[in-house]
């Protein structure tokens, strides 16, 4: 290195390194001595310095002699010492984002684990009251408790297996045991693949110690099963949960449900995968290696651990996986075995007890739960958090590089002017060597400045690329930085926000809590909360925020990532609606009615007020499905339900139980206003519907119950009003009745015991028919007769058709019972043209009939073996079926044609009244609905639709009867109108074939008296 220096007299030189300056240099060893200036001639310069050069410039020389400037290293220790300070900030500040990562991920699981108990309990409550009512239903049958007091197991299992094929069929049921008093099994009725019960049944136990109903889950051979077992005696069917009966038992039914069936109700209500895992402890193993024979099952007893596990929902829990403690000091409330990642998916295994009816726990149910989504979103949060921070500390790491540059430079200035040429024969600056601070450190400076201003633009790249909105705030809540998302979500441009208060973002409803918002951040450094922001347009939508409190450049700011919650509100509330809305109608379902009614109930206790519960059931959706199809039987329950809902009260409920029934909940009413809301319910069907762009004229049954001291639960009441509505349908329908006592409170039960009784009396011949005769009025004569169906019940007596048909139709069993009525309608009519009584013989046909059974097969086959000619069998049907779009329909109608059959149109004017009927089926006989018939002496307007069916069909060249005919004015109205034909009361009721045989003898006066 050359130090130019000059002399006293101007003169300049060029000293060589090494030479006298070192020696100056050398004296420089106390920090506190002040220099004099040094001459030199021809070898020697002066040199001025004070102590502080000496902090810059001193030191020990090194092996050339020169000495080693600091201000470089200066700085270094500076930059180490921040980026060390950096990176420790950021590590603990990642560690601490892993912990609450693993900590919300806890506690999604353990939220996983009480959802699936409380779903599991609520799935066990609802089918232990399914099962008791099929056990009250079983008990009522007095054939039942005959045998199971006799011991007979062959008539036990002549009446069970049917029985059992039914329940199973529509309620699940996997058992159905009868039990002797002391507890020995007379009979088990069961699927195949089950293998009795092999364990202690406590169940049984509970029941036989309280002598009233036994319930509660029980381990069976390899699963739970839900048992429900109650006492028998011969002289009371019908069973008291609360009092036990004082007859002498006779034995036990027991039915029961397999659990498998709950998991997989259980898989589609949460979205986990279930299992069953039993203490192999509490199995048998000489029943294990039976089972597992009939199963044609290798016998591996001695390969499998502890824990069993039986039933599962997916193969993804292998019967093979180990739990390891699972069973072992397992709480009430479960636990969270372990939470794992593999192939990208994060699982959360969960368990939790069952117990029986005895409080014994010998198993559990294991739940799988994806978390998937969970971490995904938090890992998402992490990334972003850690992006702001990073971001955050670059930020605060240039501002103290600048600083520390500033200072050293003003340092390096500060020297310049102090060793300038002011002072005398020296030189002010080392300019050029490369041990001084030059031009080339300078440059370096700068190129690290652009660097980081290069890091900086792309992560305000990032930032404003990302696809949630990111706010920063100042202490006062003034936004100050604003990404692009951000400004494009809410309309606004960035220049309209920054500056601007937050508040501007928020909406009216959370704008005050605004600056609790902030205090809270800055006094917690950190906080999560939802909140509403608000579009420059006005929109409000939903949001979520995770904020954080960043010191920088000496103050606090306050970093917030915002997330729309617009979607997952929706997805919310549409979780909701299927939780507690009817997907069809969007009326209220089943659950929310129960919760509404609790909420009423005590509300009514409490206020001493009443209530009323109102049954509705449509009339006739079954025959609209079967004849127009399931999209039009929608459309008419989206119309009644459209319809209920205008005429309650916004704090009343209407809704939808499911198929064709609605339940309102009537609030603030007694007993009569409750029947005037049932009236006005059923007036709001009077209105014809337009379906498909067809008329469709639809009734109601509509029952009401009124709350009653006691009633604390809504079953008692639906329970109450659905008996009064069925005692509607047993009257025939379209109309209203108020519950009595003597009305069954159970008419689920009582129908499903109805379709039993309806398949044991057709076996056994109890049905029967009645012909009503036709009269022709232009000369008294019978024409023809309509075969009615009759039911001698040994116990009920005669049950009209109106009580039974509907419930035949449920079971499957009208196509059998109509066959039978066609093919002795058929004898009975040859037998009378064998005696010379030619007469037409009408028989009803159901839409069932047409869409379940080979009807044209049928027909031609009760033809056939009768000998009756194919025109003198006339048909009935109804507008519906013969409006029906269905191929099999159109088919078979097509095909009674070609055989010659005749057809009519029942109760024609009520239904569509479509005279494409009459086009495309070529109709031979239209029958008035009595309807009509019975309104046209006092409803003009009824007599002129009586008046123009009449003229449309002598038009037509068709034969008209009018039904219903019950007084003698009724009759001469038909007279003077030129009807042709007439039934009723009046002329006849439906008689037996001898006093048909009589009455054809007779002419029948119909002249007015």
């Amino acid at each position: 290195m050359h130090i130019l220096c000059r002399d006293d007299s101007g003169g300049q030189g060029s000293v060589p390194d090494g030479s006298t300056v070192p020696h100056a240099y050398s004296a420089l060893t106390s920090p506190t001595e002040e220099f004099k200036p040094a001459r030199c001639n021809a070898d020697t310069c002066t040199v001025s310095m004070v102590k502080q050069q000496s902090r810059r410039v001193g030191g020990p020389a090194d092996s050339s002699g020169r000495e080693p400037l600091r201000s470089v290293s200066i700085r270094t220790r500076i930059v180490l010492a921040m980026a060390l300070v950096g990176v420790a900030a950021f590590g603990s500040m990642i560690v601490a984002l892993n912990a609450d990562y693993h900590t919300q991920v806890d506690r999604a699981a353990n939220d996983a684990l009480l959802n699936s108990r409380l779903a599991f309990s609520a799935l066990i409550e609802h089918d232990t009251e399914k099962l008791t009512a099929v056990l009250e239903t079983v008990m009522s049958r007095d054939d039942l408790r005959q045998a199971l007091a006799a011991r007979d197991k062959r008539r036990l299992l002549e009446l069970s297996n049917p029985l059992y094929a039914e329940l199973e069929r529509r309620y699940g049921v996997t058992h159905l045991y009868f039990i002797a008093p002391d507890g020995r099994v007379v009979l088990r009725t069961h699927r195949p693949s089950q293998s009795g019960d092999l364990i202690a049944q406590t169940t049984f136990t509970e029941a036989q110690r309280t002598e009233t109903f036994g319930a509660g889950l029980e381990l069976g051979l390899t699963a739970y099963a839900l048992r429900v077992v109650h006492p028998v005696t011969l002289t009371d069917g019908t069973p008291d949960s609360s009092h036990p009966s004082t007859e002498p038992v006779v034995g036990y039914i027991e039915v029961a449900e397999d659990v498998g069936p709950f998991l997989q109700e259980l898989k589609q209500q949460d979205g986990g995968d279930f299992g069953l895992l039993l203490d192999k402890k509490s199995l048998n193993r000489k029943a294990w290696a039976k089972m597992r024979s009939e199963n044609s099952q290798p016998d591996d007893w001695d390969d499998r651990s502890a824990q069993v596990l039986a039933v599962s929902t997916n193969v993804s829990l292998s019967d093979r996986m180990r739990y390891p403690g699972a069973l072992s000091s397992l709480p009430s409330e479960g636990r969270v075995l372990g939470v794992t990642t593999q192939n990208g998916l994060t699982k959360a295994t969960c368990v939790y007890p069952v117990s029986d009816a005895a409080g014994k726990s010998s198993g559990a149910i294991v739940v799988i739960h994806d978390l998937s989504p969970v971490t995904a979103q938090l890992r998402d949060r992490e990334l972003r958090t850690a992006a702001i921070m990073l971001i955050s500390g670059a930020a605060l790491l240039m501002a103290v590089l600048l600083l520390v540059n500033r200072l050293v430079f003003a340092r390096l200035y500060a020297m310049d002017a102090h060793i300038g040429p002011s002072s005398p024969g020296v030189m002010p600056f080392p300019i050029e060597g490369d041990d001084g601070i030059g031009r080339d450190e300078i440059g370096q400076f700068e190129q690290e400045l652009a660097q980081s201003r290069r890091g900086l633009e792309l992560q305000s790249a990032l930032l404003n690329n990302a696809s949630e909105s990111f706010l920063a705030l100042d202490e006062r809540g003034t936004i100050v930085y604003v990404n692009e998302a951000a400004c494009v979500s809410r309309g606004y441009a960035p220049d309209e926000l920054l500056g601007m208060s937050a508040g501007i973002l928020v909406s009216d409803a959370y704008r005050a809590a605004v600056p609790t918002f902030i205090k809270g951040i800055l006094s917690t450094g950190h906080g999560r909360f939802e909140s509403e922001h608000k579009t420059k347009g006005g929109r409000v939508f939903p949001v979520e925020i995770h904020a954080k409190s960043i010191s920088t450049a000496g103050r606090n700011v306050i970093a917030a990532e915002v997330r729309d919650l617009s979607e997952r509100k929706e997805s919310e509330a549409t979780i909701k609606r299927l939780a507690y809305y009817d997907s069809l109608t969007g009326l209220a379902n089943r659950r929310l009615l129960d919760d509404r009614i609790a909420m009423a109930l005590a509300h009514a206790a409490r206020a001493d007020s009443s209530l009323a519960v109102v049954f509705v059931d449509v009339d006739g959706l079954k025959t609209i499905n079967d004849s127009m199809g399931h999209p039009a039987g929608d459309r008419v329950l989206k119309e009644a339900a459209r319809r209920l809902s205008q005429i309650v009260r916004e704090e009343d409920t209407v809704s939808r139980m499911g198929g064709d029934e609605f339940v309102i909940l009537v609030t603030d009413v007694g007993p009569e206003e409750a029947q005037e809301f049932a009236e006005r319910v059923a007036g709001v069907f009077a209105p014809p519907m337009f379906i498909a762009g067809k008329r469709i004229s639809v009734t109601a049954s509509v029952g009401i119950a009124v709350r009653e001291e006691g009633d604390s639960t809504s079953d008692s009441l639906i329970r109450r009003a659905d008996a009064a509505m069925y005692a509607v349908k047993q009257s025939g329908g379209h109309g209203h009745r108020v519950f009595q006592p003597q009305m069954t409170a159970t008419s689920d039960a009582t129908r499903f015991a109805l379709r039993t009784e309806i398949r044991d009396s057709f076996d056994k011949g109890q049905f029967s028919l009645r012909y009503q005769p036709q009269v022709r009025l232009e000369d008294g004569v019978i024409s023809g007769v309509e075969a009615l169906l009759r039911w001698e019940h040994p116990t009920k007596g005669n049950i009209p058709p109106g009580e039974f048909i509907a419930v035949a139709e449920e079971a499957g069993l009208i196509v059998p019972i109509g066959t039978w009525v066609i093919d002795t309608a058929c004898r009975q009519a040859m037998r009378w043209r064998d005696s010379g009584l030619d007469i037409r013989m009408n028989v009803n046909v159901s839409a069932w009939q047409f869409l379940h059974g080979d009807l044209v097969g049928i027909v031609a086959s009760c033809l056939a073996s009768s000998g009756l000619p194919a025109e003198r069998l006339e048909l009935e049907i109804t507008e519906g079926t013969a409006l029906s779009d269905s191929a099999d329909v159109q088919k078979s109608l097509d095909g009674l044609k070609e055989l010659g059959v005749r057809i009519a149109i029942d109760d024609f004017g009520i239904g569509y009244s479509s005279l494409g009927i009459i086009d495309r089926m070529s109709v031979h006989s239209l029958k008035i609905d009595k309807l009509f018939v019975s309104q046209m002496v006092a409803r003009p307007q009824s007599r002129a639709i009586v008046g123009t069916i009449i003229g449309l069909a002598r038009f037509l060249n068709l034969l008209v009867v009018a039904e219903g005919v019950e007084s003698v004015d009724q009759l001469a109205a038909l007279g003077e109108l030129d009807c042709a034909e007439a039934q009723g009361y009046l002329l006849s009721r439906a008689v037996t074939p001898d006093e048909i045989a009589r009455l054809a003898t007779e002419v029948v006066d119909l002249r007015p008296s």
